[in-house]
């Protein structure tokens, strides 16, 4: 007996040949494979997206705690101003600077001039005052400040008058020392110092804010010191969480959100437990357990009616079915008796519509595809016929002995062939064919511009056979017209100068124009550093091309800065590599 008849003697293995066995089987498995599928592509998404929710509800949390806290450190800020500015204590600090005596009344008398002041702020518990020489002046004791807070901190309290050196205090440790430099308004010279004892209720207000009991606060000062901590047996060090994002503390699991105060320096770390954040990652996974066991019940039950809706061959749709194999796809429009039947002829019935819309999709994309073709043809055309109409129109002038629009005529036709890539295939051009491109572009905008427009070029020349990427100055120089001149009603000046060193080449483009704001030029800045050049984004498609280009063609050393100012104008440098062996003669 042949193999293949035993195999199929075996009683399991004939029923699985038959047509109900072989639809629930395969029903089941399309549905198992749909389901996988979505859980596999939905599941990492909900998570991620349930995590971020997450994440980013802390991180607005600890912000929002950052914000407060530089608030109420900016009210501490203010009250040292108003003791600053008070005339008795500046009284006070003149008579100790010039060592004129000064009685214990005097000093006692200090005592209301800063509580007087202190009543504004309910975080300070006192405040004491310093001679220049880091003598107590209030209160009456001989203790210096350097022997409380140590000789650097006042020195680096002196080396930066305008901020608040803050610490923890090392007699109490529930208490924070602040330390504030204070010159002599009649000369601006060194004063003295005050220091103010502040509450830990400083930082405890802003975190209880919150209303997140189960979150742990951590606040860093600006050289990773342990400013205040919600979780007072330990006191970690701020570069535990700095690089991750999930942190191991105390036997537990947290996400740890580190925003750091641009106000003050300050880093506050926010931790949250791991299970706060992923339970509903729990909930979503059980949520899909129970889908799947439902999803698959279901599946199976409809496997088995399915299957036992299929009855004998279906000839009369197989007659049907055998015209598309001469390549007639028409649709079975009878309609039958049997459900099953009726089910197959309509998934036939689909199949054809399929099959002729996929044909007719064939056959449109072949005609577009012919159009583009013969659109594209057309568009070698038409820059040709632009040129040729150009180059009449400069005859015809010339024929009026109007040489002066004929040789414009003849700069707006080598402009446009040598922007369009007409002139030369190549992306590379020598720079004495760049400087001429753009002193084209100027002469245009001189004669819509007229005298508002003074503009120089100064090459080596030595250099002019250096070669560099093609249309490298035209959006420097573009930029410098549309934002340095016409914003001008007076006469500006441009001019471009082209240096070398030993190393590298130097294209400067400046224009007197008026300046670059603050923020902007910050903003320029920054993208131009984290090389965000590939959509132009807020700082100028011309400006992040250029510097693109270059730093892609001759790597990240090279490239574009910009500075500009009231005083000096504006500035764009281009740096490039430069040999003097790449140099053409």
């Amino acid at each position: 007996m042949p193999a293949r008849h035993i195999f199929t003697s075996i009683p399991i293995v004939g029923k699985l040949q038959s047509t109900r066995s072989q639809l629930m089987i395969s029903f089941l498995c399309v549905v198992a494979v749909i389901m996988l599928s979505t859980a596999a592509i939905a599941y990492p998404l909900l998570l991620q997206n349930i995590k971020e929710t997450a994440e980013s509800y802390v991180q607005e949390s600890t912000l929002l705690a950052s914000k407060n806290l530089d608030a109420e450190l900016a009210q501490i800020d203010e009250t040292f101003q108003r003791i600053t500015l008070d005339d008795e204590v500046q009284r006070l600090l003149s008579k100790a600077k010039q060592n004129v005596y000064i009685s214990i009344d005097e000093r006692l008398a200090m005592r209301n001039v800063l509580n007087r002041q202190l009543i504004f702020s309910e975080h300070v518990n006192s405040a004491e005052l310093y001679d220049e020489r880091a003598q107590a002046l209030y209160p009456l004791y001989n203790q210096k400040l350097g022997e409380m807070i140590g000789e650097g901190n006042v020195l680096s309290a002196i080396a930066n008058p305008n901020r608040t050196l803050w610490m923890r205090s090392e007699e109490n440790d529930g208490e924070l020392i602040a330390v504030r430099h204070v010159r002599r308004l009649e000369d601006w010279t060194a004063g003295g110092n005050i220091l103010f004892h502040v509450k830990q209720s400083v930082f405890q207000n802003q975190t209880a804010a919150q209303n997140q009991n189960d979150f742990v606060y951590l606040v860093y000062d600006e050289n990773g010191k342990l400013l205040n901590t919600t979780f007072d047996p330990v006191k970690p060090e701020l570069h535990d969480f700095e690089n991750a994002k999930v942190t191991k503390w105390q036997g537990k699991r947290f996400y740890s959100m580190v925003h750091t105060s641009g106000a003050t320096g300050w880093t506050m770390v926010s931790l949250v437990p791991a299970d706060k954040i992923e339970r509903p990652v729990q909930l979503l996974r059980n949520v899909l357990y129970i889908s799947a066991g439902i999803g698959g019940g279901t599946a199976l039950i409809l496997s088995v009616l399915l299957s036992l809706l299929i009855t004998r061959p279906l000839n009369h749709v197989r007659r049907v079915m055998k015209f598309s194999q001469m390549g007639e796809f028409q649709v079975n429009e009878v309609i039958y008796f049997n459900r099953e039947v009726n089910e197959l002829n309509r998934t036939y019935n689909k199949m054809v519509n399929r099959i002729q819309f996929l044909i007719n999709e064939v056959y449109e994309k072949e005609r577009l595809s012919n159009i583009s073709k013969i659109k594209a043809l057309q568009a070698q055309i038409n820059p040709h016929f632009l040129f040729n109409t150009l180059e009449a129109l400069n005859w015809y002038l010339r024929n009026k002995d109007d040489d002066e629009s004929a040789d414009l005529i003849v700069s707006l036709s080598d402009l446009f062939r040598y922007t369009s890539g007409r002139s030369s295939k190549s992306d590379i051009a020598f720079l004495t064919e760049e400087i001429q491109h753009v002193e084209r572009y100027l002469t245009l905008m001189g004669l819509r511009l007229q005298e508002r427009l003074k503009y120089s070029i100064d090459v080596e020349a030595s250099i002019g056979g250096y070669q560099v990427p093609r249309l490298l100055l035209q959006p420097i120089v573009e930029n410098a017209v549309y934002h340095g001149v016409e914003t001008q009603n007076e006469e500006s000046r441009l001019s471009i100068t082209v240096r070398s060193t030993e190393d590298t080449l130097l294209i400067i483009v400046w224009n007197n124009g008026q300046a670059i704001p603050t923020d902007r030029l910050e903003e320029i800045h920054k993208h131009l550093a984290a090389l965000e050049a590939t959509t132009g984004g807020r700082i100028g498609m011309g400006l992040s091309n250029v510097h693109e280009r270059i730093k892609l063609m001759y790597g990240n050393e090279y490239g574009v800065s910009v500075e500009s100012d009231n005083h000096h104008g504006t500035q764009v440098t281009l740096t490039l590599p430069y040999s003097q062996k790449e140099v053409s003669e």
